[in-house]
């Protein structure tokens, strides 16, 4: 599932769609969801997937036209 968030007047607010400067919040996706959001930010796919490996640690890594955040938290 795909949510996307951005800070507006002070406040967080949900958006129906992608907008620059928002938050993407990715949940168990499937692959078209994927190969959209790859698609949307010009982001390498292993990157995606790398957050669904269950052995990946917690980490941010700052590229040129992206942060990824990736949070392991157990369940």
């Amino acid at each position: 599932m795909i949510r996307y968030y951005k800070t507006i007047e002070g406040k967080l607010e949900k958006l129906n769609s992608y907008e620059d400067g928002c938050w993407v919040n990715l949940v168990e996706p499937n692959n078209e969801e994927i190969g959209e959001l790859s698609d949307i930010l010009d982001l390498d796919i292993d990157s995606i997937n790398a957050a669904l490996d269950a052995e990946e640690r917690s980490r941010i890594d700052v590229e040129d036209n992206h942060i990824l955040i990736l949070i392991d938290i157990p369940i």
